[in-house]
């Protein structure tokens, strides 16, 4: 499988990662980089969802969780790499997708920018909204 593109300006990343299976990754550029990493099946059946952080820079999956035809495997792993002014999320682990097992190991699903200016700009648009 392919590695996610990067994508340094955008908010949201969403990345196949078998036949009924996908990830998207949403970062919220706060002050801790906070980013969500939400699974789901047939891209609408949310699985599994984690936060990672600065604070909290790995999560990892306690037990298998099952819907449909796939499986996220316990211990399905998802950390967050602090670099400079950017960031990479990337999973490590299993998922079964009907019957067939895949592994990922260091699997980026996503990069963002880290910079204050990124982060004063998402504040903005959020007050813009809130009004």
């Amino acid at each position: 499988m392919l590695a996610a593109p990067s994508q340094l300006t955008d908010q949201t990343v969403t990345t196949q990662l078998t036949t009924n299976c996908n990830a998207q990754v949403a970062a919220t550029f706060d002050t801790n980089d906070s980013t969500w990493v939400t699974f789901f099946f047939n891209g609408t059946i949310p699985c599994w969802r984690a936060l990672v952080s600065i604070g909290e820079v790995e999560v990892e999956l306690t037990e298998d969780i099952a819907i449909a035809g796939i499986v996220l495997r316990k211990g399905l792993t998802v950390t967050m790499h602090p670099m400079g002014r950017y960031y990479t999320v990337t999973m490590n682990g299993e998922i079964v997708d009907s019957g067939k097992e895949s592994s990922f190991t260091g699997f980026v699903l996503g990069s963002f920018i880290r910079s204050a200016a990124m982060k004063r700009a998402m504040q903005m648009l959020r007050k813009q909204v809130s009004r």
